[in-house]
């Protein structure tokens, strides 16, 4: 019987973590990771796009132009036209945008299999394809794919002078929360929280998440981390 109630428990810890997670997660760095991209690699894009031909920038503006009268379901098939159309550099801008539009229909697994062929095919800046693999273990983790999957497609990320190393290290928290492993989560927001230069928006975020987590360790759990924690300043 304790097991059975041992399950609840756990199963709870992880909805509050997950709801919490809903307000200060996946819809931030759906948002914040796109301003991240555009202001940190936005010289480095307008430069590798003035070495491209004239004529294919002026398409693809033309294309751009009309995406924001039509539906989703338009919009996505006029970016994956113009991808097909265009072997180019900007239709491989054109099949990312048509990935992310695919997530926002909820296409999850198409969104995913577009992002991994931009990997291996797109013609990208490496700054911009850091950001494509990011959207893809976070697509990864929402579709239900392992801790070891969502770790592999970071791993590039993860390394100490990537700007996007702090989102990466968030995803890798929840991957570990979504599969009952708070210790490795609690590991990775702590992780975060050295960054230098951290933005304070993300700082209260992982504060958040982090204070949420170490609440809901068990007893014994946390007990051992606070005797941990005091034999290490006698140290």
């Amino acid at each position: 019987m304790s097991d059975i109630f041992n399950e609840i428990t756990a199963e709870m810890r992880r909805e509050r973590v997950q709801g919490l997670w809903s307000r200060y997660g996946f819809g931030v760095i759906g948002v914040s990771v796109s301003l991240i991209v555009l202001l940190a690699i936005g010289i480095a894009v307008d430069r590798w796009v003035e070495t491209r031909h004239e004529g294919n920038s002026a398409r693809y503006d033309a294309m751009l132009a009309k995406l924001p009268k039509t539906e989703i379901d338009v919009r996505v098939q006029a970016l994956q036209e113009f991808a097909v159309a265009e072997n180019n550099s900007y239709g491989a801008l054109s099949a990312l945008q048509a990935a992310l539009a695919l997530a926002e229909t909820d296409n999850d697994s198409g969104a995913l299999n577009s992002l991994d062929t931009l990997l291996v095919e797109g013609d990208l800046p490496g700054q911009i394809l850091d950001f494509v693999r990011l959207q893809a273990a976070i697509i990864a983790l929402d579709m239900g794919n392992s801790v070891e999957d969502v770790e592999a497609r970071l791993a590039r990320l993860l390394k100490k002078n990537n700007p996007l190393r702090p989102l990466a290290l968030e995803t890798l928290a929840l991957a570990n929360i979504l599969n009952d492993n708070p210790l490795q989560a609690r590991k990775f927001y702590q992780e975060i929280l050295l960054v230098p230069d951290l933005t304070s928006f993300t700082r209260e975020r992982v504060e958040v998440m982090l204070s949420e987590v170490e609440k809901n360790l068990s007893p014994g759990v946390a007990a051992k981390l606070k005797q941990s924690a005091a034999e290490n300043k006698k140290n």
